[in-house]
């Protein structure tokens, strides 16, 4: 049952498992009027639920950092931008139960960096694309987001996908690791609910220890993330990033489920 909705997101209930959808059209794009309420919903998931799960819109799952709001911002309203990014990024690394990534749709840039910050992915099959295109955008890749996606596909692998600032479509990330499950469209959030009840079933106590574990290389990185959210965050070169993000939001026409921002 649906017992909260703003214009950009909706939190539903499944028993004590929480489905936070993004829901700012066209792209849900990332811009602190989605960031901010999305950071408040997962903390208080974090102390009430026992999961959650995070999805999108039909055909569109994040298309990462809000370019156009950012290149009409001043620098200090772009900080704020990026900081709530950092700050939404080192939450999910933080996590103290299970969080999986519905990827209903396309997942490119900010988006893919949400995605491989969760526990699990269960994507949508189809031509629906992810990939870390950071570096075609003027952006340095976190290390945070490296060293999660040589978790995921290894290191060379991850070392090309940054380098290389490629999509890769449902199909090819599963089969590389990046995704841990296809669904057909209608299942994917379904899926991802039961992944979470098969996981939640399990004794908690081993369950949150075993997990802690696994985790805790990640863990240590959000204190980065978090440092540098609170001032420069070190990811923009100034005119250089200015200019890849116009020239990459000249060469789209408006963002649509097939045409990623």
């Amino acid at each position: 049952m649906c017992y909260n909705h703003t214009m950009v997101l909706s939190v539903q209930r499944h028993g004590d498992i929480w489905e936070l959808q993004l829901n700012r059209p066209p792209a849900n794009a990332l811009h602190p009027e989605l960031m901010v309420p999305l950071r408040q919903q997962l903390a208080l998931a974090y102390q009430q639920a026992k999961a959650v799960v995070l999805s999108g819109q039909r055909g569109m799952f994040c298309a990462g950092l809000d370019i156009p709001a950012l290149l009409t911002m001043e620098p200090d309203q772009a900080q704020v931008l990026m900081g709530e990014f950092l700050g939404l990024s080192a939450d999910l690394l933080e996590a103290p139960i299970p969080v999986i990534a519905a990827l209903t749709g396309h997942a490119p840039a900010g988006g893919t960096m949400l995605a491989i910050f969760c526990d699990a992915r269960i994507m949508a099959r189809g031509p629906f694309k992810l990939g870390m295109r950071e570096v075609a955008v003027g952006l340095s890749v976190p290390p945070a987001a490296y060293h999660a996606l040589c978790e995921l596909v290894g290191t060379r692998q991850a070392r090309l996908l940054c380098l290389e600032a490629r999509f890769v479509e449902a199909q090819e990330a599963f089969e590389m690791g990046l995704v841990d499950s296809l669904e057909e469209m209608g299942e994917v959030v379904p899926q991802a609910i039961a992944w979470a009840r098969r996981w939640t079933a399990l004794p908690a106590n081993a369950l949150h220890s075993t997990r802690t574990m696994m985790r805790r290389s990640l863990v240590a990185e959000a204190a980065g993330l978090r440092e540098a959210g609170s001032g420069h965050s070190g990811l923009f070169h100034g005119n250089e990033t200015h200019a890849a993000m116009l020239q990459l939001l000249n060469s789209l026409k408006k963002p649509t489920p097939d045409r990623p921002a």
